[in-house]
């Protein structure tokens, strides 16, 4: 995990808190999906 003073080392840019919660929200939908895909549904 990078250091929280060297944003640049970090893979993702410091998004503001409503786009990081509509990132997780896209990320916890497309693993529901991936866990459904997964049981053939």
């Amino acid at each position: 995990m990078p250091d929280s003073t060297t944003p640049n080392s970090s893979p993702t840019p410091i998004l503001p808190a409503t786009d990081s919660a509509e990132n997780q929200r896209r990320r916890r939908w497309r693993m529901l999906k991936d866990r459904l895909a997964s049981y053939g549904v």
